[in-house]
């Protein structure tokens, strides 16, 4: 069996809450909880065959995609598998004036993800989750359960492999480069001394 892929582009407007993209010669806007118009596709298998299709896209905040999961969707890929290992959230800080109250909050959030991880916070997150994500009580659970699961959940010791900040780098290098007179800034962005990386 063969794969049949119609590459796209998402280009997210942070300050906008939306979302450009690019499918297949077609540019649509997305906002946060509206389907998209029925977008036609042209799937090429070889030069003399091609495959038609239709879909709709759907933008989702965080913990909405357990929503479209209870009401049926099904997942084509996930971050954790087509970019392993990726890091969803990284803590960063640009120089050293605010390295000392970076290094206290990295603290509270390495000792919260143990906590959390282990099963200390159950009740607690369920309920932050449920309020702050509008989840019932079921999705909640599933929440949880994601942030406990070993490959796309928190970080427990706080400790990220060189290959998972190497997949953050890459991927801001390629999707988001930034020059200074044509010099790639990120280049040197996992080399000794470069300041992104600390040795335990």
């Amino acid at each position: 069996m063969q794969d049949i892929r119609v590459p796209f582009t998402v280009k997210w407007d942070r300050a906008g809450k939306r979302a450009t993209v690019e499918i297949d010669g077609q540019r649509l806007a997305l906002e946060p909880g509206k389907w998209s118009p029925w977008i036609d596709l042209t799937f090429k298998v070889n030069f003399l065959v091609r495959v038609h299709g239709m879909t709709q896209l759907l933008l989702l905040n965080a913990g909405n995609e357990l929503h479209a999961e209870a009401a049926g969707y099904r997942a084509l890929a996930a971050v954790s598998r087509t970019c392993a290992p990726y890091l969803g959230t990284v803590l960063a800080v640009v120089g050293d004036a605010r390295l000392e109250p970076a290094g206290r909050l990295a603290t509270a959030l390495a000792r919260t993800a143990a906590d959390v991880v282990a099963g200390r916070l159950d009740d607690p997150t369920t309920a932050e989750a449920a309020g702050a994500l509008g989840l019932p009580a079921p999705l909640a659970e599933r929440y949880l359960a994601r942030l406990k699961d070993p490959t796309e959940g928190l970080v427990p010791d706080g400790v990220v492999d060189l290959a998972a900040i190497r997949t953050i780098v890459d991927l801001r290098r390629r999707y988001r480069p930034e020059t200074d007179s044509g010099t790639d800034l990120f280049a040197p962005a996992l080399a000794a001394g470069s300041g992104l990386l600390v040795a335990s």
